[in-house]
């Protein structure tokens, strides 16, 4: 895995991108970050790990924030 991997989705109108990247040489922690676009607004949110996850798992963990902007419309 590279340091950091990005993907985006579309969602309720915007885009959601995930971004998760590696800290330390070696890798001591994650850090995973969720950013909703819409039009000029803009929401994020972050949570860490320990161990490496998959791209289904770092969306798992924004599974409330998903949520929130599901029924946010």
């Amino acid at each position: 895995m590279a340091t950091t991997d990005t993907w985006s989705k579309q969602l309720g109108g915007g885009t959601l991108t995930f971004t998760s990247e590696a800290l330390g040489d070696p890798v001591a922690a994650y850090t995973h970050e969720a950013k909703f676009q819409r039009g000029d607004s803009a929401y994020s949110m972050s949570r860490q790990s320990t161990d490496r996850l998959t791209r289904a798992e770092v969306e798992e963990r924004f599974a409330d924030f998903i949520s929130e902007i599901r029924h946010g419309q």
